[in-house]
């Protein structure tokens, strides 16, 4: 498993051991890309689904279409609502019809 990291979030990264596998290569833009040799990912997954967009899956392929879509379902989940329109009956305040 490869994974980059943008250069805003490799330093803490970088500097925390994830994996007992785990190796990290600084890159010229700052960032880091780390390696891993495991069998299972799910903390793994976890780990760079916490990321959020400062994590780019490199390999294997699969693992990063599998991190494309929770990240498209979290991105659909959090989409700004319709702001609805109050009804005088939506709010606390009475109305007597006398001004």
């Amino acid at each position: 498993m490869r994974i980059a990291i943008d250069p805003e979030a490799a330093g803490w990264v970088a500097e925390r051991l994830w994996h007992a596998s785990q190796k990290v290569r600084r890159r010229a833009d700052g960032g880091c890309e780390l390696s891993f040799a495991i069998d299972g990912v799910r903390e793994l997954r976890r780990f760079v689904l916490q990321l959020g967009a400062s994590a780019e899956v490199i390999e294997p392929a699969w693992l990063r279409r599998e991190i494309a879509e929770e990240h498209a379902r979290a991105a659909h989940r959090n989409q700004p609502r319709a702001q609805q329109k109050m009804s005088l009956g939506d709010t606390s305040v009475s109305h007597t019809g006398r001004d």
